[in-house]
């Protein structure tokens, strides 16, 4: 097997491991909140308490291993574009920091909880409904962070089209998950009337990412690391 055939394959299973861990979160936490009900929403998450930090584990599992994945794939592309491979992974990064917020945003219950005296200033219905604010600023956080999601597969769909050891086709594949991502992005924040409608086409259009996972995970690449593009005109 060749170095660079190996390198991809660890970039697939470093991505499979990030999704598999972070979805969770993304799939079930909407499940504690109930929507314009404060203290039903502070209750649910204190009877399933266990599964609650859990979840937090895994979206703060899942941003690490986000940075983790820029890295591999960094590497794997470094000698397609280096300009492009970095800008991928800048955008990686910054998204990545974003998830970090967004546990800090999930933990006010958990730690409201944990050290009630030191807020004895504050009724229980006070705190209830600043869990449930701090919620719903996730919820506008996550989206933005959603706009990120979708622009690092730019460079990266970009660097699958040029390298020729990845079919073009995912390449593509990816741009189109990019319009997805940044589609819903786009009309929850700023056109919340068309976020159903973004939400249903969007999510059809992102599937288009498992691909590369998959690819890389089990084909790998299919030649040799092309040589590096020169000079600016490239970037």
């Amino acid at each position: 097997m060749s170095a660079l055939r190996s390198s991809a394959r660890r970039a697939g299973v470093i991505y499979l491991v990030m999704s598999l861990v972070g979805a969770p979160a993304l799939l079930f936490l909407p499940r504690f909140i109930v929507p314009g009900d404060a203290a039903a929403t502070a209750q649910r998450i204190a009877d399933g308490a266990p599964v609650y930090r859990l979840l937090m584990l895994g979206d703060l599992a899942g941003s690490i291993l986000f940075v983790v994945l820029g890295w591999s794939l960094y590497q794997l592309f470094e000698t397609v574009n280096r300009p492009q491979a970095l800008l991928m992974l800048l955008l990686v990064l910054v998204s990545a920091t974003l998830g970090m917020v967004d546990v800090a945003l999930l933990s006010p219950p958990i730690v409201f909880s944990a050290h009630p005296g030191s807020l004895s200033a504050f009724t229980p219905a006070q705190l209830d409904a600043l869990t449930l604010g701090l919620l719903r600023i996730r919820s506008m956080e996550l989206r933005a962070n959603e706009m990120l999601w979708g622009l690092w597969l730019v460079p990266f769909g970009l660097l699958v089209i040029r390298s020729g050891f990845i079919p073009k086709v995912i390449g593509w594949l990816l741009l189109l998950a990019c319009v997805g991502y940044v589609a819903m992005s786009t009309a929850y924040i700023g056109f919340p009337a068309y976020s159903a409608a973004a939400d249903r086409v969007g999510n059809w259009l992102i599937q288009g990412e498992l691909v590369v996972i998959f690819w890389l995970l089990i084909k790998g690449a299919r030649s040799d690391v092309p040589t590096l593009d020169a000079g600016p005109a490239t970037a």
